[in-house]
Order: C-alpha cells, then structure tokens, then sequence
C-alpha cells in the first residue's frame, strides 16, 4: 500500500476559482502597510514531530503536535514555552479507536478529530485519548485530508472527487460540495490541489488556501457560494505543485505557498510559501525559501503586513503557521542546525527521526513571536 504521507501537502488548481462575478482582490507582493521584523517570545525544539502543516495545532493556549511510533500514534502537549504537559496515545491498528496514518490533527470543542487516510475514516477522541466515534469516509466525501468543524457541520478538503465540501457530521450527509474536475487519486506528475479550509470563527463563512500556485485565499458562504477570491503576487518564480510517486510513498513536488492559515478577528495570517521542495525517487532537493507571515484583511482581503524574522529570511526548509491569538503568533519550523544555531546550542538533544526518515537532514523547531499588530 502506498502511503499519503506530505512532507507538507498537497495540491492544484480549483475549479472554478475565479467565477465570473466573484470579487477579485489583488495585491502585489509588497505589503501595504510594510514589513514588520517578529520578536521572539519562546523557541524549542519538540521530539519527533511529524512533518506536514496540518500534523500541528495550537488550543486553548497549548500546543498539539502528532508523533507516529510503531504501536501507538502520540499527541503531544506542550505550553506556548515548551513545557511538556502530557502524551495522549492512541493504539496504532484499524480497530476502533485505533489509528494507522493520520494526516491532520484538528481539535476543537474539547474534541480531536484524526483523518486516516488509509483507514478511510476521521476517528474522534476525547481530549484524553479515550474514543468516542468514527466518521467513515463516504463515497461522495472522496479522501479527507483537511477539515474543520461547527457544531454539527464539518467543511473538508479530500484529494479524490471534491475540492470543499460542507456534511452534516450526524447524519454523514452531503450537503454542499465544490467538486474537482478529476476523480480518483492523482497519478505521478499530476498537479496537486487543496489546501487548508477554515470555518470563520467569527462569521458563518468558510475560508480556503491554496497550496499551489498562483497564490490565494478564497472567501465561501455557509454553502459554498463564493465572496471573495485574494491573490498576491509571489516574490519568486513559483514552481508548480506536483504529486510524486516515490520509494514507499506518494508526496509532493515544488512550491508550497498557502500550506496552512490562521483566522482572528481582523486578519488572515498565512506563510509566504511553506517549502520549496523538488523530488525525485533517487533524491531530495531544498530549495531557498523565505519564512514570513504574510497578513490580510479579513473583510477586505488587502495585503497589509509581511511578518518578518532575520534568521529566516533565506534558509533551506519548511515554515508554517500553527496558530495566533492576540498575544502570539505562532509558527512551525524545518531548517538545518546551522540556521536554528542562533536559538538552539550545537550540542542541544533533539529527535529528528522524522527528517532522518524521510532521507533530510534537518531540525524541528516551535517558534513563538509576540503579535505587533495588537499592542
């Protein structure tokens, strides 16, 4: 069996992104209201982190990242100043209450919920590990890969059949969908599609990123009928996403932009590009990257900030945006020992089996920043 894995994810052009009537915010690349360089709060390095923007998650204060052992699949919690606070296991298997591969870790409402890929369900836990129910993935739900839930309702993104599509958890219905033009899972070469989809905790909107080129952030209804489509220019020449058969697994190959996305109030906060990536079945490739948050206007869609950190203006590895609140903003970080050198000692212990599994030599680090945009 071939596994999904993302070294950070996956995906391609939406159908119908640009309607014909649909508002089209376009920016530049050069933030309107300037560059802002972040000030470090807290930096650690978590254990055995899995690599991927949707494999991370910031609740309630904490940190949530997954870790995948032989026999079990970990959670593990931290505080914002890397403290660990506990280890939820969840047995590795197919049985109920069992997980083999999850590809995302969403928590909301004092509930996990874990995509499985191949299990071809989303299992849900308490916050104590102990399982509470399986959502199977239905034949018109094609393969979860993120989500996001309100009340009673869950909004997706598959990689098979369905771009967006809003269910009614209860009664594992369909109720709105925005479908791809393709059906089945994607073949070697072919170009990717999706990205990460919110429920806009302050509206009955839905907001959608792009992990592929050009860049944007599409604005939904409750059912999916389009408001707002925000592009921006990209600094660089984007390479384009493309699905790479590999030893072992399927992944991706090329530029990562909008891999993950934050919601407040105010503003859409989201990385510049997540990884610049090119792989083949005998290598791996790094490209230079630039790790920044770019900020937009939630009501607006205007480009109005670019959140900058020194260390990470031209390095080799991934950035990803785990969360933000008034007081933080809070990113997940892939780069080599001699570029987290600054924050971390040479001789500091850390686990990257991950990396190390996936043939990179790198390290994991969680990076908290004080929020300039609300003194």
């Amino acid at each position: 069996m071939r596994i999904f894995s993302t070294i950070s994810v996956l995906f391609l052009l939406i159908a119908g992104c640009a309607r014909t009537g649909t508002p089209t915010v376009k920016n530049s690349s050069t933030p309107e209201k300037g560059r802002i360089d972040l000030a470090v709060t807290y930096a650690w390095q978590p254990t055995n982190q899995a690599l991927g923007p949707t494999r991370t998650t910031f609740y309630q204060n904490r940190i949530y990242y997954l870790q995948y052992y032989e026999n079990s699949i970990n959670i593990a919690v931290h505080e914002k100043d890397g403290t660990p606070v506990e280890t939820i296991k969840i047995p590795r298997g197919k049985g109920p209450g069992e997980a083999m591969f999850p590809v995302a870790l969403i928590i909301r409402n004092e509930v996990i919920y874990l995509p499985d890929i191949p299990l071809r369900r989303v299992s849900l836990f308490e916050m104590d590990g102990s399982f509470i129910d399986t959502w199977p993935m239905a034949e018109d739900s094609g393969a979860v890969y993120t989500l996001d839930v309100r009340g009673d309702k869950i909004v997706f993104n598959s990689f098979t059949g369905i771009l967006i599509g809003v269910m009614d958890f209860n009664k594992n219905t369909l109720l709105h969908s925005i479908p791809l033009d393709k059906e089945g899972f994607p073949g070697d070469g072919e170009p990717f599609v999706g990205g990460p989809v919110l429920f806009d905790p302050y509206s009955e909107d839905i907001f959608f990123g792009h992990m592929d080129g050009p860049y944007r952030i599409e604005r939904y209804d409750s059912t999916l009928q389009p408001k707002m489509v925000i592009t921006k220019e990209s600094p660089f020449s984007v390479r384009p996403a493309v699905w790479k058969n590999l030893p072992g697994r399927t992944d991706m190959s090329g530029d990562m932009l909008v891999s993950s996305m934050v919601l407040d109030e105010r503003y859409i906060y989201a990385p510049l590009c997540e990884m610049r990536l090119e792989q083949t079945p005998d290598r791996v490739e790094v490209h230079p990257n630039t790790g920044a948050v770019c900020v937009f206007d939630k009501e607006t869609g205007r480009f109005l900030y670019e959140l900058t950190y020194p260390l990470l203006k031209e390095f080799e590895g991934n950035f990803t945006v785990i969360g933000a609140d008034r007081e933080s903003i809070l990113v997940s970080v892939t780069a080599s020992d001699e570029t987290l050198s600054s924050l971390f000692p040479p001789d500091s212990k850390k686990d990257s089996s991950m990396s190390e599994m996936l043939g990179i030599e790198a390290s994991q680090a969680i990076i908290v920043f004080d929020n300039p945009l609300y003194p």
